[in-house]
Order: C-alpha cells, then sequence, then structure tokens
C-alpha cells in the first residue's frame, strides 16, 4: 500500500472530502477509512477503469490532531494511506469566501493514486 508521511492537508471534522484514486481491479469492493481507531466512512466498487470517485463524510467527533485516511481494496490488498490533521469544524481557520472554491485535497489524492498505480505496475513480470 503506498503512504504518505507527511502532515498531509487540514480535513475539517465534520466535513465532506470528495476521495477520487486509481489502481484497483475493475469492480472490486474499496473502502474508505480514517483512523487512528479505524471508522469507516464508506464503501464503493471500482469502476471498469479502476477507479473510484466517491464523496465521504468526516465525522463530527472526529478528535482533533494526526489521522491517517485509507483508502483500500481487501480483495487486491491494494489501496493508500495519506496522513491529514483533523480541525475542528468551529475552530478552522476560515477566509471570506470570493469567486470559486478550489479543493486541493483531489488532486492530491489523485497524484498519490496514480503514484501508487506506477509502482503496482514496476512490479509486474510480463511472461
Amino acid at each position: 500500500m503506498a503512504s504518505s508521511e507527511s502532515a498531509g492537508p487540514t480535513l475539517i471534522a465534520g466535513s465532506e472530502v470528495d476521495v477520487r484514486v486509481g489502481g484497483f481491479n475493475p469492480g472490486e469492493e474499496v473502502q474508505i477509512l480514517v483512523a487512528s481507531t479505524p471508522r469507516l466512512l464508506g464503501a464503493v466498487r471500482a469502476d471498469d477503469d479502476g477507479y473510484i470517485a466517491v464523496r465521504v463524510s468526516l465525522p463530527s467527533d472526529l478528535a482533533q490532531g494526526q489521522h491517517t485516511l485509507a483508502v483500500v481494496s481487501r480483495e487486491s490488498g491494494r489501496g493508500i494511506r495519506q496522513a491529514v490533521t483533523v480541525a475542528a469544524g468551529d475552530e478552522s481557520p476560515q477566509l471570506p469566501v470570493s469567486g470559486t472554491r478550489i479543493s486541493v485535497w483531489p488532486l492530491l489524492l489523485i497524484a498519490v493514486g496514480m503514484a501508487a498505480l506506477a509502482v503496482s505496475r514496476t512490479g509486474r513480470t510480463s511472461d
């Protein structure tokens, strides 16, 4: 399973997170979990190209601090882990809303997913 060791992005307890990751087998079940104590956020099936795209809600009672967001298939063992920092919904710094809201989180997950796919493909041997 690919992993990122950095502190990762800051997420807000009780907010929604868009998760997009590839590299799975078509049709296999993929679970999205948040951990220090594992909590299932959702489960979906990978599409025909091995990708998942789902919006999950972080628990509103998720403790502030360091956690790990995991996207994993028990069927193939493939997946990724990403360190994240969780902030309370009422204590997070907010900028005034102006223009279009752009989320960096999906781009980060896509980049990590692509890296995991590249790593899984380099481990294959041809006959």
